[in-house]
């Protein structure tokens, strides 16, 4: 039975989210893998802990308590013991399922292949990339993929004034680096100032983009099985609120999407084409969701943003694929990449100067 560690939480906003994935992975798959869970906490120190439902996880305080801190070393796994380290098991396999963060930034990823231990999610430089939604809007325009109109505001916070009302009156300010809708609101130009100053509170960059009226939101999910690109069934989120909030996707029970979409099927083969080229053109790896915008007053298509850690690991838009949960964590945890240490090529830098210092 291969060894499989299950890593979730970190210093996120989708924190808790990220434990409901992980939970739902561990109970899906716990009669196929020896599985180990390694819960990061908010200050990013990494435990092993046995609690297996969301409410051992509401008292985080005593979790941490019951649990076993550890460090990820030399393809292994460390107990902590003062200042010195104990060897507690070897890692085949690590599963990320840390929303937002370290988690999906890359930095859990670039430990991981320093240790050179495969990880199922995207390698450190594009998971960077995706994390980042002008980033990924920038990568998107260079292959010809359409993105909303926009304007970056970074720490200081004092907006182009001319810039932002080229954009229109109606305006969305969003965090660059979150996600889950944490941070977006709705502005007009009269307060755009006054929203953006309440966003940097959250993230340290602030998108405001052109408001889409009327929209339509569109997701569809991709994973790599081999040299084979899998590319789910498109979803059509519903939202209450002219936003999708947090609550519209995690809280409310009401429906909150129509699966498969209604959508015609050159919209349909679009989507596939721009899901299938930004995974293939920044190397991606793992279950990635890819969000649109469909702006019904252009009929135009924009990417919305790119998650390389997607909630529940959209697992249920494989499904009317026939592609079950179980399925689905094969694939990844069969492709699941490390990457490769660089050559070392001996040279004579060292003797000749060894030589110059004589």
């Amino acid at each position: 039975m291969k060894r499989l560690h299950i890593i979730f939480g970190g210093a996120s906003v989708e924190h808790d989210v990220s434990i409901v994935t992980a939970l739902q992975t561990y109970n899906t798959l716990k009669d196929k893998y020896k599985i180990t869970l390694l819960y990061c906490s908010k200050d990013n120190d990494i435990y092993v802990t046995t609690k297996t439902t969301p409410a051992d996880y509401i008292d985080k305080e005593q979790l941490l308590k019951k649990s076993v801190k550890v460090a990820i070393f030399n393809k292994g796994l460390y107990k902590v013991c003062g200042k010195k380290l104990k060897l507690i098991e070897s890692i085949d396999c690590v599963l990320n399922c840390c929303h937002g963060g370290v988690g999906e930034d890359g930095s859990l990823r670039a430990v991981l292949d320093f240790n050179q231990i495969p990880c199922t999610s995207a390698g450190a430089t594009s998971s960077g990339v995706c994390m980042d939604k002008e980033f990924a809007k920038l990568v998107a325009q260079s292959i010809d993929i359409p993105v909303v109109e926009y304007m970056a505001v970074s720490e200081n916070g004092k907006i182009d004034l001319e810039k932002a009302q080229n954009l229109g009156n109606n305006l969305i300010v969003k965090p660059c680096g979150l996600g889950s809708s944490i941070g977006v609101v709705k502005s007009d130009i009269t307060c755009l100032q006054e929203n953006i100053d309440v966003v940097l509170h959250l993230d340290n960059k602030v998108l405001v983009e052109r408001e889409i009226s009327p929209l339509v939101e569109y997701n569809c999910a991709v994973v790599r099985d081999g040299e084979n690109l899998i590319v789910s069934q498109i979803e059509q989120p519903i939202n209450r609120n002219d936003i999708l909030s947090f609550e519209d996707k995690y809280i409310s029970v009401d429906k909150t999407r129509i699966l498969p979409a209604q959508i015609d099927s050159e919209k349909e083969s679009l989507i596939y084409d721009y899901t299938k080229r930004i995974y293939k053109h920044l190397n991606l790896n793992g279950v990635v969701r890819i969000d649109y915008l469909y702006d019904q007053s252009n009929d135009t298509i924009y990417l919305n943003e790119i998650n390389t850690i997607p909630g529940s690991l959209s697992y249920y838009l494989f499904e009317g694929l026939g592609i079950t949960y179980t399925k689905l964590m094969d694939i990844i945890i069969n492709n699941s990449s490390v990457k490769p240490l660089q050559p070392y090529f001996a040279s004579t830098i060292l003797e000749n100067l060894k030589q110059i210092g004589k």
